[in-house]
């Protein structure tokens, strides 16, 4: 469907953003205060030896697999409709809203997720596995304007970042793996996004002449 991609006007897309990061702030305060309340720390370095940078290039690598096979099972007509093609940025300010709502949604998603929640619910249930599934679950369907298939890849997503922390007894590399992926897939959704409004371009023109 022509325009998609351009569905949200500049103003739209900064309220968009800006609404984001003040949600992904509430987020964080809580996880902090909730965490404090326990006596977990968000920020605890992990031992930092070959162990933990291969592990978390690996859970990088892997991550980015699940967006590959993702990308593969969706059909082009579905893939360039969705959400998040409307909502890649278009301009040097909507970059700059964007790259720091990506920094603070990977500390405040991990902290919440794979930090505070997960903690919560492991002693609530003494199920420590148990609960990372559903972390996970939970992940997932808050992305659920995404579509199925992108439910289905950030439940894999997660499920990797729950083994990072686990695997680090840390947050950090998970905050960085997280980080890293977004600004990948945001940087190929921005050049795919282009790519359509380019391929529109011509369709425009022809229905106006």
């Amino acid at each position: 469907r022509e325009a998609d991609v351009d569905r949200f006007s500049d103003a739209e897309l900064g309220r968009i953003w800006r609404s984001t990061l003040i949600n992904l702030s509430i987020m964080f305060v809580l996880s902090w205060v909730i965490g404090n309340g326990f006596g977990f720390r968000i920020f605890v370095l992990p031992t930092l030896n070959s162990d933990v940078f291969l592990a978390t290039t690996a859970a990088l690598l892997l991550c980015l697999l699940i967006r590959v096979v993702a990308r593969r099972i969706r059909p082009l007509s579905e893939r360039r409709k969705l959400l998040v093609f409307a909502l890649s940025p278009r301009t040097r300010s909507q970059w700059l809203l964007k790259s720091v709502t990506v920094l603070c949604a990977c500390v405040a998603e991990e902290a919440a997720y794979r930090g505070v929640a997960w903690q919560i619910i492991s002693y609530s249930t003494g199920q420590h596995l148990w609960a990372a599934v559903i972390c996970s679950v939970a992940f997932a369907f808050a992305h659920w304007v995404q579509g199925w298939i992108s439910v289905l890849m950030i439940f894999f997503v997660a499920v990797v970042m729950h083994g990072l922390v686990e695997y680090t007894n840390s947050l950090l590399p998970a905050m960085l793996v997280h980080g890293v992926f977004d600004f990948i897939a945001i940087a190929l959704i921005s050049k795919e996004a282009s790519q359509y409004r380019r391929d529109d371009t011509p369709r425009s023109q022809a229905g106006n002449s």
